[in-house]
């Protein structure tokens, strides 16, 4: 599929919107992590922090990017598919199978079908599903192994934790 020169500005546009998504919801998880972190009296850094300050340096170096890149339909799937790899390592370190933000593929699922159509959704999710299997793969096989500390202070069972029972 051959896009125009409008439609490469429109896929300009929806691309500075992502960035902005992406760091409202980095920031939205950090600030949801530092709040479980002093409720429940955690002194430690979890690996969380490392990766939203990746998430911040990544978003930083698109912005400077974005203006510079002649093809945006390629700097969007890479744009999509760094978003997927974050997603898969927010995953394994809030517990893989067990963990509460295997969601977050299916946003990015959503928002490659409305940039980049039919054929950018199918491959987003075609990708999504390679690094959510292998993962998952990864943990049966006991290849990579779940930390329970994170898993706890980022998962949303503290939430139903604090919820009044009927």
């Amino acid at each position: 599929m051959r896009f125009n020169n409008l439609e490469e500005k429109e896929i300009q546009k929806k691309l500075k919107i992502l960035m902005i998504l992406r760091i409202v919801m980095i920031t939205l998880f950090l600030i949801s992590s530092v709040l479980f972190q002093i409720k429940f009296g955690k002194r430690e850094i979890p690996a969380f922090y490392i990766l939203a300050a990746s998430v911040y340096f990544i978003s930083i170096v698109y912005a400077l990017l974005i203006n510079r890149v002649n093809n945006f339909v390629l700097f969007a799937y890479i744009q999509l598919i760094g978003d997927l790899i974050i997603e898969t390592v927010l995953v394994y370190i809030t517990g893989g199978i067990e963990s509460s933000f295997s969601f977050t593929y299916i946003i990015t699922i959503i928002y490659a079908s409305i940039m980049l159509y039919r054929k950018g959704g199918y491959v987003i999710a075609g990708i999504s599903s390679i690094l959510y299997g292998g993962l998952i793969d990864l943990q049966y096989y006991g290849l990579f192994e779940v930390r329970k500390r994170i898993l706890t202070l980022l998962s949303f069972r503290p939430f139903i934790k604090m919820l009044p029972r009927a």
